[in-house]
């Protein structure tokens, strides 16, 4: 059978791993929607290449820019663009699948579309799990939408748990990202591109920089308690450079499995592209054995990584608490990237917005909303 993909976030990292997948089994994909933000440039070379029916941009004037350069080369894609557009792009052309992998709250209305057409969702945004999990899978389950984590831990811990909700605890595995041997009085003077060379993923901007506070851990927390029901307390950090064990579950008679594989977002795309079925054909090279003796694991130290407490703190507070923590990390990253703050000053920012606006009503997806609203505004004018 031929899967209709909408693919929500075409340009960046999973996008692009989305989209190998689907070059190398033309048979088994067909792109039907392609969604971005403002990078027309590479839309149009995607729309070149795979001529799906429909091309959306975020960014209004990005989609008209798109539109001029496929109608002077002649290619027939229709665009569209704005943010309404985006949120019902699962719904165009006869999607089955959506895989969503637009970074930020902005990829939370198509995530809830797709769950409210019953349609198959691989996700890979955090944030619509962090900002509003229980709604997302509420309606997934009423409509009968299957949500499939592609993030390599939790397609890790979905594989592993397989359908058996029995554990002890759910280990979520982290590389430290890139100042993980940095010495902590160097932190007050590291640059964006220090932290974007990430030892061994290739991730956008945003995740790289909290790889390296381990907010992206932190969401990853909240995440794995919504999608597996886990108290946070069940939830485990533990540090692994190598990146090779992705995911590890403590059974209730204290044994441990754990899935390996070599570093690479296609697999885990590919296995949930197919999910329960394994017949993508897409084979990564295995870990060499060698490597294997070599594996480590650590504690992750508090000190180096305070946004990982604040995980635990959110969901204790519960309510918007996880939304504000979300909304206040996207704006202070931004603002690290462009360099109007250090980046110890990212902590201080989410810490401060979560000890401000953490008990904001949180009865309806508005509440949400004005939660991660409020967060942003005073995150974009804390001092820095």
């Amino acid at each position: 059978m031929t899967r209709r993909l909408c693919v929500l976030g075409a340009t960046g990292s999973v996008g692009s791993a989305t989209l190998e997948i689907a070059r190398t089994h033309p048979s088994r994909f067909e792109l039907a929607v392609l969604a971005a933000g403002n990078d027309d440039t590479t839309m149009t070379q995607l729309c070149a290449e795979f001529r799906p029916p429909l091309a959306i941009m975020n960014d209004e004037a990005a989609a008209q820019r798109l539109d001029r350069k496929l109608r002077a080369e002649h290619i027939p894609t229709r665009v569209t663009g704005g943010t309404e557009a985006v949120r019902t792009a699962p719904l165009e052309e006869s999607c089955c699948t959506v895989v969503a992998a637009i970074s930020g709250a902005c990829g939370l209305p198509p995530v809830l579309t797709a769950a409210q057409n019953g349609l198959r969702l691989l996700l890979a945004n955090k944030e619509a799990l962090v900002i509003a999990g229980e709604l997302v899978m509420n309606t997934a389950r009423a409509n009968g939408a299957e949500v499939l984590p592609i993030d390599s831990e939790h397609a890790a811990l979905f594989e592993l748990l397989a359908g058996n909700d029995e554990f002890e605890k759910l280990w979520l595995t982290a590389s430290g990202g890139a100042l993980s041997k940095l010495p902590l009085n160097q932190f007050d003077t590291v640059s964006p591109a220090q932290v974007l060379a990430h030892p061994t993923w290739s991730m956008g901007p945003k995740i790289t920089v909290d790889s390296a506070t381990m907010m992206n851990k932190a969401l990853e927390v909240i995440e794995a308690s919504v999608l597996f029901s886990a108290a946070s307390e069940n939830i485990g950090v533990v540090l692994h450079p190598q990146s090779i064990v992705h995911a590890l579950v403590e059974k209730n008679d204290g044994s441990l499995i754990a899935q390996l594989s070599s570093p690479d977002m296609r697999q885990p795309i590919a296995r949930m592209l197919s999910w329960p079925d394994d017949n993508t054909g897409f084979r990564q090279s295995p870990p060499k054995w060698e490597t294997l003796s070599s594996l480590t694991f650590a504690k992750p130290e508090a000190t180096r990584y305070p946004c990982l407490q604040l995980a635990r703190d959110a969901l204790a507070i519960g309510g918007a608490a996880p939304a504000v923590l979300s909304a206040a990390n996207e704006v202070a990253v931004t603002r690290f990237l462009r360099g109007d703050i250090k980046f110890t000053r990212i902590a201080h920012i989410n810490t401060e917005a979560l000890e401000q606006y953490a008990h904001h009503a949180a009865t309806t997806l508005e509440d949400l909303w004005a939660a991660d609203s409020s967060a942003r505004l005073w995150a974009a004018e804390a001092t820095a």
